[in-house]
């Protein structure tokens, strides 16, 4: 399978699993520039770091956020989940609030044991970087 045959689905977060950092984000990074806006950051600092850094990551409307590392805590497995199965979330933004698409997410992993127990294929799909090739 070669990573441009990876299609990301709304409702579906990508997890890319890889023990080589390297090679798992320049898989992620190939398959998130096919959708256009997207950047990188650690799942900690949008997810676990609290509402404000999760709202700020949000509020840039990018089609795909590509995230080394996974949600650590309960509410950034919250977050998460929320923004995966929604298909608008309502943010505060100054004294108001603004309506916004999540964007697409792609996990960058060493292991996949992180997912909630009830994860279904409806929420996360799993590939492992080493099935992809970046062209034909």
């Amino acid at each position: 399978m070669f990573a441009r045959e990876i299609r990301l689905v709304r409702g579906q977060a990508l997890v890319l699993v890889h023990n080589d950092p390297a090679l798992r984000t320049m898989m992620a990074r190939a398959i998130a520039k096919a959708y256009g806006a997207h950047e990188e950051a650690t799942a900690a600092a949008v997810l676990d770091s609290g509402t404000d850094s999760f709202t700020a990551w949000m509020r840039k409307q990018l089609n795909t956020l590509v995230l080394d590392g996974t949600p650590t805590t309960p509410p950034g497995l919250n977050r998460i989940k929320a923004a995966i199965t929604n298909d608008r979330m309502v943010l505060a933004a100054g004294q108001g609030l603004v309506e916004i698409t999540p964007p697409n997410f792609i996990f960058c992993t060493g292991r996949a044991d992180w997912l909630p127990k009830d994860a279904s294929q409806r929420r996360y799909r799993v590939v492992q970087v080493a099935d992809l090739e970046l062209a034909a």
